[in-house]
């Protein structure tokens, strides 16, 4: 069923048109973002030249056979590898038009404004005429081209040229779109012929919607319908916190990514049922970052995040996190006894009077987290009570280091003053 299905569907595709200039349009929205994608054995890309069925997959590579058996083979990277011939009249010497080895790289996720390039063997045709003499016509001659295959070092640049809408056969899609030229590395070479390709890559259908080019053979294309499996479902997907956590502390930060291959409508975060975080933005982008910060209540805390696409379909994820207050309390607790402790060894090196800048901001942290105690913050008060400690112990550690100072000036001046003379200088021994 399925393949009387794919055999009508080539049959119908005779009958669009062929590779006329691509019709492009500014985007509808900012670029989305594009990751590169997978592709497993029997996925089909449907072009108006007929359907292109994945057959297998190498390690660097995917190979794709049209219905009379002719093959492309793309790099993982989705640049172009090779174009085969198996079908038609072509003798098997000229049924590769096109090759280079080893498929170019790209930098995924696309962004414009990228660029790149990669060396390789370019594998090409060229045709060379000469004059022949007609047998038994002294005087007379003849025109007879021959084709060549020739080997050549290269250089595959590739550009991220721009994000724009597309429109072809299969519909319209926002793509970015992709410039690839190939040059011979010796600038002497002649026979090389004049290549370069564009393509548009959609991603919200994770794949490659058009192509043009010059010499670039069956690499040239239009889609002609999009394979549904292809679109990213609605996803949800959380990294922190993990659930079921534990914290002493009332704060911490939710995230992950959500992801819709028909685009995101609006993305919501809820803490205990509330709304705490929501993101709607324009041009349906197919991903969003979440990266939320939290606070959570005393005890059991319920973080749900609902995603919805521009179809309507909802999907949610939720996480239960602990905030275990009464530890957050006693490591407060122990927080401003040490504090206490700091500064009264602060106190005992008159660190308010030699080191009064380090003593100001222990005594602000230090008032800063008693307010935060008094109002139940008890994971701010710690917080700030390390401070403070922190500050208290720098304040008596210069204070030390000044009583030492004035302990020497002293010292100093009063030798000066038990001596009335010059100061002897010591004698040279000889």
């Amino acid at each position: 069923m399925i393949r009387a299905t794919v055999i009508a569907l080539a049959a119908l595709l005779l009958a669009l048109p062929g590779c006329a200039s691509v019709d492009v349009s500014p985007a509808s929205g900012p670029p989305a973002p594009a990751p590169r994608p997978t592709y497993t054995v029997g996925h089909q890309w449907v072009r108006t030249d007929g359907v292109w069925e994945l057959v297998y997959t190498l390690e660097n590579a995917y190979v794709f056979h049209s219905l009379g058996r002719d093959a492309i083979t793309l790099g993982r990277d989705l640049t172009p590898w090779s174009v085969e011939r198996r079908s038609g009249s072509l003798a098997p010497p000229l049924a590769r038009p096109f090759e280079f080895y080893p498929p170019p790289r790209l930098d995924w996720p696309l962004q414009v404004g990228k660029r790149g390039s990669s060396t390789g063997s370019w594998n090409f045709w060229y045709d060379e005429t000469v004059m022949l003499p007609v047998p038994g016509a002294p005087g007379r001659y003849y025109q007879r081209t021959y084709s060549f295959r020739k080997l050549v070092d290269a250089t595959f640049a590739w550009t991220v040229e721009a994000y724009e809408r597309v429109k072809v056969p299969a519909g319209t899609f926002d793509a970015y779109r992709l410039y690839f030229t190939l040059t011979p590395d010796d600038p002497k070479e002649r026979d090389a012929p004049k290549w370069w390709l564009r393509t548009w890559y959609a991603p919200t259908i994770r794949q490659l919607v058009a192509a043009q080019g010059k010499n670039a053979d069956a690499l040239e294309f239009r889609l002609a319908a999009a394979d549904p499996g292809l679109t990213e479902p609605l996803q949800v997907i959380l990294r922190d916190p993990a659930d079921g956590l534990r914290l002493s502390r009332h704060e911490t930060t939710l995230t992950g990514r959500v992801t819709a291959g028909k685009g995101l409508a609006r993305v919501l975060v809820a803490v205990n049922g509330a709304e705490v975080w929501r993101r709607e933005e324009p041009g349906t982008p197919t991903e969003t970052t979440l990266e939320v910060p939290l606070k959570l209540q005393d005890g059991r805390n319920v973080v749900i995040v609902t995603g919805t696409d521009t179809a309507g379909e909802t999907r949610q994820e939720a996480r239960t996190v602990v905030y275990d207050a009464t530890v957050t309390r006693a490591a407060a607790q122990t927080a401003r006894a040490e504090v206490r402790a700091a500064r009264e060894a602060a106190v005992r090196a008159d660190a308010a009077r030699r080191a009064a800048d380090l003593w100001r901001e222990a005594v602000v942290a230090e008032q800063t987290a008693e307010a935060a105690l008094a109002g139940g913050e008890a994971g701010r008060a710690e917080e700030a009570f390390r401070r403070s400690h922190e500050r208290y112990d720098r304040a008596a550690a210069a204070a030390a280091f000044a009583a030492r100072q004035e302990q020497a000036t002293a010292e100093v001046r009063e030798a000066a003053a038990r001596f009335d003379g010059p100061v002897p200088m010591p004698h040279r021994l000889i």
